[in-house]
């Protein structure tokens, strides 16, 4: 199940399930996984945007993710 799901600054996209494992068929770059995520991700998802350093990151809502 989809827990965690990153967007990088640089449009890639890495998913984490509820155990901390990475899910590789939600990740890539963020136009070719976007809507299956969406789709796919329970409401209790966390969708984050990674900014430039590795530490700064910004929890945000899944529409305007």
């Amino acid at each position: 199940m989809i827990d965690i799901v990153i967007k990088t600054s640089g449009n890639m996209v890495i998913v984490y399930d509820e155990y901390g494992r990475r899910v590789p068929e939600y990740q890539g770059s963020y136009e070719e996984v976007r809507n299956k995520i969406l789709r796919d991700a329970p409401l209790s998802a966390i969708f984050v945007f990674r900014k430039e350093a590795w530490f700064e990151h910004l929890i945000v809502d899944r529409k305007k993710w």
